[in-house]
């Protein structure tokens, strides 16, 4: 249980709705803590707080906040809110979600997932197979675990397992014993500046892990290998022993045996043991983070054999490669992924699972800066799909940059058919596609999800 707050303070939440935030607010629910929050619309995650007991105010008021002890935001929430603004004035602490996050660790075993891709997925199989071995772990995750059903989820174990967001450095105020991480890329540089600056961070991370910790780190990731090799700590790597790692030894070895429609089969070795992983996920970027996972399991004192039982209850996580809709014709993925590493990833993934259909791509550029950033990475990145449809740039607050634009983004775009899409037409889409013997997938972080779900349901009535 949080140790640092009393179990009869108000815990008020801005923002709760968000994906960080409402696993948060779920695990202290459980808890016995009292918990309110706002949020500006309306979800199903909104509804299972409620049913939790949790009081939801729909829209940011300062009156929202009066009866609070503490008020928790996250870093889209800026400090120019009325519900923050009045909790300053009035000197009710205002503190970042990590804060929370770093609570809920102290006096526990914390497990951390760190990493520019891959953590939520890495993350939600540590927690599904935490479940599984009833470690009566707590998780907080970001992202829906289809297999639980919940982004989060209280236990009174010794463990904490959680997702470690780097976007706003926050991972900092974080007090892991144990960590695995899966890449560093030269993601939200809106915030850093550089990638030296994010790798700087991610060494600062490293550095908190005690001296009894142990680190599990991507051997493929020549930054994270530099960074462990300097670092003076317990440290593990995996990786494909047919690719190139930038370690002296990989101490668990992974190889993939076969993928299909539904199932990948792999193998993981380590010095003493071996056994065959057969799960829903597909893509190389997937097996390595299921071997992360595995990985740091195994660590805890569980077989590799034991932990493969459990892997295999893993059904995914919502907007990961996510099948929406599917019949002989189209198949319609709906994936988060919105920076260029990412979209290679889900596309290769794609085209290795569906050999037999043609790929095309639906994207909503999120945020002017960072398609501004990474714009040469974004034209290059569409390679072995048939069509891409470029959607307007989802700006997540940000203002306008003079001729960062979806339409010029798709002009430039190499490698295959680019076309912008200004109207969001996403059932016309749908229907000149669905007898084409297609995939669509329909990548990114904005409101593409849910215009989607509202196109497919739809053309299902």
């Amino acid at each position: 249980m949080i140790t640092g707050f009393k179990i009869e303070q108000k815990i008020h939440f801005v923002g709760i709705g968000g994906i960080g935030m409402s696993g948060l607010a779920q695990v202290l629910l459980d808890q016995g803590f009292k918990v309110s929050g706002s949020d500006l619309g309306e979800s199903p995650i909104l509804t299972l707080l409620e049913s939790k007991g949790a009081k939801i105010f729909k829209g940011h008021e300062a009156s929202n906040v009066e009866d609070a002890q503490v008020v928790v935001r996250s870093s889209a929430i800026s400090f120019n809110n009325p519900e923050v603004k009045w909790a300053i004035e009035n000197k009710i602490p205002v503190i970042k979600r990590a804060e929370v996050l770093a609570e809920l660790m102290r006096n526990k075993v914390g497990i951390a997932v760190a990493g520019s891709h891959g953590k939520t997925t890495t993350t939600s199989i540590l927690a599904s197979i935490a479940k599984e071995l009833e470690l009566n772990a707590t998780a907080v995750v970001g992202g829906i675990v289809k297999n639980i059903g919940s982004n989060a989820f209280w236990g009174n174990g010794k463990y904490v397992i959680a997702e470690a967001d780097e976007s706003d450095g926050s991972f900092l105020c974080l007090n892991p014993i144990c960590s695995v991480l899966t890449n560093i890329d030269n993601d939200h540089l809106d915030f850093y500046g550089t990638k030296e600056k994010v790798e700087q961070a991610f060494e600062s991370f490293i550095t908190q892990i005690p001296f009894y910790g142990i680190v599990v780190v991507n051997g493929h990731d020549k930054n994270l290998c530099d960074i462990a090799l300097k670092g003076n700590k317990k440290y593990l790597t995996y990786g494909f022993k047919s690719k190139k790692s930038f370690c002296e030894v990989l101490d668990y070895e992974v190889q993939e045996k076969s993928t299909d429609a539904t199932h990948t089969v792999f193998v993981v070795k380590n010095e003493k043991e071996e056994a065959e992983f057969k799960m829903q996920l597909a893509g190389e970027h997937n097996i390595l983070n299921a071997t992360g996972a595995i990985a740091l399991i195994n660590q805890l004192g569980f077989s590799l054999e034991e932990i493969s039982k459990a892997v295999g209850s893993f059904a995914g996580i919502k907007r990961r490669f996510e099948v929406v809709y599917n019949d002989e014709n189209l198949v319609i993925v709906d994936d988060y992924g919105h920076h260029p590493t990412e979209i290679q990833a889900t596309i290769q993934t794609a085209l290795k699972r569906y050999k037999d259909k043609d790929v095309s791509v639906l994207f909503e550029p999120h945020r002017f800066s960072r398609t501004e950033r990474l714009w040469n990475e974004f034209t290059e990145c569409f390679t072995g799909v048939e069509s891409v449809y470029i959607a307007p740039i989802y700006p997540a607050s940000e203002k306008e940059i003079k001729n960062i634009t979806s339409e010029r983004l798709a002009n430039e775009i190499q490698g295959a058919e680019a076309t912008y899409l200004a109207d969001w037409n996403l059932k016309e889409l749908i229907e000149q596609h669905k007898d084409n013997n297609k995939v669509l997938l329909c990548l990114g972080a904005g409101k593409i999800s849910r215009l989607l779900k509202e196109a497919i349901d739809e053309l299902t009535v």
